[in-house]
């Protein structure tokens, strides 16, 4: 495998395989999944599965039983540009990706947190967006089998998410998360900006600031690309 220029991620060398595999495809997409495991010395990357046809993977939460069984979920973007839900499973050995339902109609469904009270029982939580934008608080359930979709309230007319969720037994969990008057995902964001322009007067008693603009940051998918 070439040496990586200057600012290219640097593979393990157990990971150049599936480096030079994947090296041609990676500036065309956005973002890849990631794991990785403490050994009681050092942190070591572990290799993660990507779904079938995605194009964008983020994995969010992790918990672990044992060092042999962990879950790990997320949301993929297919080519269509919908989003769905995602989870992986640590078979002390491998990760593997798990069959997890989405709301019918969503467009931006994800997992973003998880809590596993017994090795054969989990529960996730996140947030599902229809269609028409609208977003409601989402939760699912792994019987050690399959994963499925729970009913679970959500305040009408807002936005409502899910973040986190502790399960002390299989049968008590508590989730946590927010609501804003915003309906729909995702929220504006809004950011004041300094007036730096000296034909734009100020308002009184405000003086103009200055700001050291910041050299931009390399492209490291074009760095990288034909590697």
């Amino acid at each position: 495998m070439p040496a990586s220029p200057p600012n290219c991620p640097q593979w393990p060398a157990r990971h150049q395989n599936a480096a030079s595999q994947s090296a041609t495809t990676w500036p065309d997409r956005s973002t890849l999944p990631l794991t990785e495991s403490w050994n009681g010395t050092a942190w070591v990357i572990e290799p993660t599965p990507d779904p079938a046809g995605a194009t964008a993977t983020f994995l969010n939460s992790v918990t672990c039983r044992s060092a042999t069984t962990c879950e790990a979920v997320g949301r993929y973007q297919d080519g269509s540009g919908a989003w769905f839900t995602l989870a992986q499973r640590w078979s002390g050995k491998a990760w593997l990706t798990q069959p997890t339902p989405s709301p019918a109609g969503g467009t931006y469904n994800q997992l973003t947190g998880v809590a596993c009270p017994s090795a054969r029982k989990c529960t996730a939580v996140g947030v599902d967006t229809a269609s028409d934008g609208l977003t409601n608080t989402l939760a699912e359930q792994w019987n050690g089998t399959t994963w499925t979709i729970e009913p679970i309230p959500s305040p009408a007319g807002i936005r409502a998410q899910l973040d986190s969720v502790a399960c002390p037994t299989t049968r008590s969990c508590t989730a946590a998360g927010f609501t804003s008057p915003r309906a729909h995902h995702p929220p504006r964001r809004t950011m004041e900006r300094q007036n730096l322009d000296p034909r734009r007067p100020l308002p009184p008693g405000r003086k103009r600031s200055q700001r050291t603009r910041r050299p931009s940051r390399p492209q490291v998918g074009n760095l990288c690309a034909g590697l």
